[in-house]
């Protein structure tokens, strides 16, 4: 505040005073340049400006005027204060100087009634190690009673072994049922994406623009070729994806429905391409499909045989671990199946290029969409093992 303003010396008793003058003084100056001088607009607002500020600092001098009072009074009040906490600090200080002549005396005494007390303390340590003694044959007869714990505790966790191979059984059991309800819900999704018809917006917008231009050329019928065409915002996103310019005037509405045409004619050839790949990618993946599930029929055996012995190796450890232990083992968190679904990109919005172009960029399209479908799969299928270790954990933990 005190930079903006124009007289600087803050140790002159009239300071707000000359301040307040050489602001007003500005002020009317600049209403006085305002109203004998033809200004032209633009210096008229630079001068409605200048003194709107000057306007704002002489509101703001007065405030701080009231505030440096302030401050002064509040100096003025500390400095009275601060003067009589010193004068009761000084008489603090002479009564704590008393209190300590009479803390050495009570100290003296103290020393002397220390030396009565390491008498009795030699008295303490001999009772100190007759029941340190006592101590010692309470332990052995608790370590006996923690031996007989830890048996009962073996047949219990024998018997828990027990339990948790049933637990197992059943499990196995029940994750039987969810791979197949898993497996029916892949080909329902598969069957899903295969139904799904590439190019199907980009055709419906072509469909929706051609007849939103064929009412707006018979609305101008009746007026000039060159009158413009009012476009909403909606319109303009469907010309974008298209890659199609929209018509500025009425003239050029015949074009442009001739080029939206022409979009629709390709856009059908595309799609008409992207499900013949489609299908051929079908059957690359029912094949590959096939060929999955004979070899793992014929590796069906080893690995059976192997999770047999892990779940033998894992009851034996379990057994081992409990005797140790003082609690049960708890089951390590294993990470949740995560469902990944394929997402569909959207619609290029880039501006209308060459017709080669547009083919690598459809082409690209249906070959990212396949990929995201097979990756999905793949997902779901690298998953499925997670979930099972995950509910196998909760089971044990229950």
């Amino acid at each position: 505040m005190r930079d903006a303003l124009p007289y600087k010396n803050v140790k002159d008793e009239e300071y707000f005073a000359k301040n307040r003058q050489q602001l007003e003084s500005q002020v009317a100056k600049l209403e006085t340049r305002m109203e004998q001088e033809a200004l032209s607009p633009p210096e008229e607002r630079k001068l409605l400006s200048e003194v709107s500020s000057l306007r704002a600092q002489l509101n703001k001098l007065d405030a701080f005027e009231v505030e440096q009072k302030q401050l002064d009074e509040e100096y003025a009040r500390s400095a009275t204060v601060i003067k009589e906490q010193r004068k009761e600090t000084d008489q603090l200080l002479d009564a704590l100087q008393v209190e300590r002549v009479e803390l050495r005396n009570r100290l003296k005494e103290l020393h002397a009634a220390l030396d009565k007390s390491r008498e009795a303390g030699a008295v303490l340590v001999k009772e100190r190690n007759q029941l340190r003694k006592e101590m010692q044959e309470l332990n052995q007869q608790w370590k006996k009673e923690m031996d007989a714990l830890k048996e009962k505790k073996k047949e219990r966790q024998k018997v828990m072994a027990e339990q948790r191979a049933a637990r197992k059984a059943e499990y196995a059991a029940r994750d039987k049922e969810r791979k197949e309800r898993e497996q029916k819900r892949r080909e329902q999704k598969e069957k899903e994406n295969d139904l799904r018809v590439p190019f199907e917006e980009e055709l419906s917008i072509c469909k929706r623009v051609a007849s939103y231009l064929k009412k707006m050329d018979a609305s101008l019928s009746s007026r000039k070729p060159d009158t413009a065409c009012p476009h909403g915002m909606e319109a303009f996103v469907w010309f974008e994806k298209i890659s199609v310019a929209p018509p500025i005037t009425r003239a050029d509405i015949a074009a442009t429905i001739e080029q939206v045409q022409q979009k629709k004619a390709r856009y059908l050839d595309l799609q008409k391409k992207a499900i013949e790949k489609k299908q051929q990618q079908a059957e690359e993946k029912a094949a590959k499909k096939a060929a999955q599930e004979a070899a793992k029929d014929t590796e069906k055996p080893a690995e059976v045989q192997q999770k047999e012995a892990t779940e033998a190796s894992s009851a034996t450890d379990d057994a081992d671990a409990a005797e140790v232990k003082e609690e049960d083992p708890e089951t390590e968190d294993v990470p949740a199946q995560v469902d990944v679904a394929a997402a569909e990109p959207e619609a290029s919005s880039e501006p209308e290029a060459a017709v080669t172009t547009e083919d690598q960029e459809a082409e690209a399209k249906v070959e990212d969409e396949a990929e995201e479908e097979s990756a999905a799969g793949e997902a779901t299928e690298e998953a499925e093992p997670k979930e099972a270790q995950a509910d196998e954990a909760e089971e044990v933990e229950a």
